[in-house]
């Protein structure tokens, strides 16, 4: 029983994560994909394109917080905040931002790894993230 729950584990990571609105919004997605192809046509001037902001924010003395900033809304950042809490072995947690939109905070500089984190789980391109700091 302990290997088939590893297995699950493993199988859950892999995944991209989620929330229960995912089929209403890829409806949304494929509209303004299709808004995007007919924008190249020269009918429409609408494309909608997410920006990440990763930026490194200095406390006191060497440490320092890692904020996250313009992930999709379709994304479960609570669960994003998890699975990269336990893979990199530090701490974090999802602040609400002035604007509406969500933040994840991290400790420590973990831009990189961040960056990599969700290339690898293609929640985002590499060229949509943007890294700001030092």
């Amino acid at each position: 029983m302990s290997g088939n729950n590893c297995w699950n584990r493993a199988q859950k990571q892999k995944k991209i994560i989620y929330t229960k609105q995912t089929t209403t919004n890829i409806k949304k997605i494929k509209d303004k994909m299709a808004l995007v192809e007919s924008n190249k046509r020269g009918k429409v001037q609408y494309s909608e394109i997410s920006d990440v902001h990763i930026r490194i924010q200095q406390r006191n003395g060497r440490k320092c917080v890692t904020t996250i900033q313009g992930l999709a809304i379709d994304l479960d950042q609570k669960k994003i905040c998890k699975y990269f809490r336990k893979a990199h072995n530090t701490n974090g947690s999802v602040l609400k931002s002035k604007e509406g939109g969500n933040i994840i905070q991290v400790q420590g500089d973990q831009r990189e790894a961040f960056k990599e984190f969700l290339t690898t789980y293609q929640m985002c391109k590499a060229e949509e993230i943007k890294i700001h700091g030092f």
